[in-house]
């Protein structure tokens, strides 16, 4: 009689994207999400953005990344919105990396021969006399 129901994703009412710029505590990362407003006076678009804090219990979601987020009950002082996905992952080979996680491949290149206090020998520099005073004696 009943046939299997397809699985219908719906948008979730007032879901925002932005960008995550921060996770700095467990389970909880910090989205800016940005819009243009105009100007009501002079009619020129102006770019706003604003800063919230957002529940991610898998901690899935890493700085750069491209996020949705919906809004749902309290869950801390500040946090009242929740990921439900992360849309596009942020690009670059050092994303979420620790320091010396990568090896670069260079090499460090040796001292060149000479003293070894490193400073530079110096260099006499001849220098033209001024124009104008040939007959002069040094």
């Amino acid at each position: 009689m009943t046939e299997p129901q397809e699985q219908v994703r719906r948008r979730l009412t007032g879901t925002r994207v932005g960008r995550v710029t921060s996770t700095g505590g467990e389970k909880r990362i910090r989205v800016v999400v940005s819009n243009l407003v105009k100007h009501p006076k002079y009619g020129k678009y102006i770019r706003r953005s604003t800063k919230l804090a957002v529940h991610d219990p898998k901690n899935q979601a890493e700085v750069g990344d491209t996020v949705e987020i919906a809004p749902c009950r309290p869950i801390s002082k500040t946090k009242r919105w929740r990921l439900i996905r992360v849309i596009r992952r942020a690009e670059g080979p050092l994303v979420g990396l620790q320091a010396g996680d990568v090896d670069t491949g260079l090499e460090v290149p040796e001292a060149p021969p000479g003293p070894a206090s490193g400073a530079e020998q110096p260099v006499a520099v001849e220098t033209a006399p001024p124009a104008g005073d040939e007959g002069a004696q040094p």
